[in-house]
C-alpha cells in the first residue's frame, strides 16, 4: 500500500480527534526499483509502521541489493522518519509533523550505486522489455513466459522462504522504538509466513543487458489483506526456468 495511504488516513484521524477503539496493529513492506547492475537489482524497501496508533507511523528505508542469480540480499540503512501530530497544531496549516529521526549506520544509496557500478533505475528501463506474454502464481511458485519461448520460474518453497526471509532481515535494521501495546517491530515480523496462494504476481520486467550477459527477470508479489498485521509487496528475482 503506497505511503500516501497512510499519510492520508493518520491526517483524516489526526483531524476527526481520538477514536474509541485501539486500532490494529499494521505493518507495510515494500521495494521501489533504485539501481540495476549486471549481476543484481537495487531496491529501496521500507517498513512502515502505525505504532498500533490512529495518528503516529514510522517509515524505515534500506537499501537492499538482491543478487541475480542466488536471490541473495546485502543490506544497508538509509533512513528513518516518523508522521506525527504538529504540536502546535495551526488552523490553515498542516496538522501532522514529518520528521527525520538519526538512524545508526545510516548510507548514501546514490554513493552505493556508483560504487557496485550499477545504473539508476530510470536510466535502466531503456533496458527493459515490454510486458511478458504470461505470468502465473500459484501452489507450484511463481512463472513468467515471453513471447520469444523464454520462461522464469520460481518454486513456490524458495518463494515463501524468501519472502520471510526479507521481511526478518529488514527487522534487523529497525532500531527498538516504543509501539502501542508492547509488541515490537520485530515480534509482529517474527515467523511471518505467506503461501503463494495468498500473494499475487505482477509488474513483469525483463532486463536484457548489450553485453552477453543473462537477462534479469523481476516481478512484484504482493501478500496480505486489509486484515492482515503485515502486508509485503516486494521484488523478487525470477530465475530461468529449467
Amino acid at each position: 500500500m503506497p505511503v500516501r495511504f497512510w499519510i492520508i488516513a493518520f491526517a483524516l484521524a489526526a483531524c476527526a480527534g481520538p477514536a474509541a477503539a485501539t486500532p490494529p496493529d499494521m505493518v507495510e513492506i515494500r521495494d521501489e526499483l533504485f539501481g540495476v547492475g549486471p549481476g543484481e537489482i537495487l531496491v529501496l524497501r521500507t517498513v512502515t509502521d502505525n505504532l498500533g496508533s490512529h495518528v503516529n507511523s514510522l517509515s524505515g528505508t534500506a537499501l537492499v541489493s538482491i543478487d541475480a542469480a542466488t536471490g541473495a540480499e546485502t543490506l544497508w540503512p538509509v533512513g528513518r522518519h516518523r508522521l506525527q501530530p504538529a504540536d502546535p497544531v495551526i488552523p490553515g496549516e498542516k496538522p501532522l509533523a514529518i520528521l527525520a529521526e538519526p538512524l545508526e549506520g545510516a548510507r548514501d544509496p546514490f554513493a552505493i550505486l556508483a560504487a557496485r557500478g550499477a545504473m539508476p533505475a530510470v536510466a535502466a528501463a531503456r533496458l527493459a522489455e515490454e510486458a511478458a506474454l504470461a505470468v502465473e502464481l500459484g501452489p507450484e511458485g511463481a512463472m513468467v513466459r515471453h513471447a520469444d519461448g523464454a520462461r522464469f520460474r520460481l518454486p513456490a518453497e524458495r518463494l515463501s522462504a524468501g519472502l520471510a526471509e526479507a521481511a526478518a532481515r529488514i527487522a534487523t535494521l529497525a532500531p527498538s522504538y516504543p509501539r502501542v501495546g508492547g509488541l515490537s517491530l520485530s515480534d509482529l515480523l517474527d515467523g511471518v509466513a505467506f503461501a503463494p496462494e495468498g500473494c499475487t504476481l505482477a509488474q513483469p520486467l525483463r532486463i536484457r543487458f548489450p553485453a552477453e550477459l543473462p537477462p534479469i527477470q523481476l516481478a512484484r508479489v504482493s501478500c496480505g489483506t486489509a486484515d492482515d498485521d503485515v502486508r509485503i509487496s516486494l521484488l523478487r528475482v525470477i530465475p530461468p526456468a529449467p
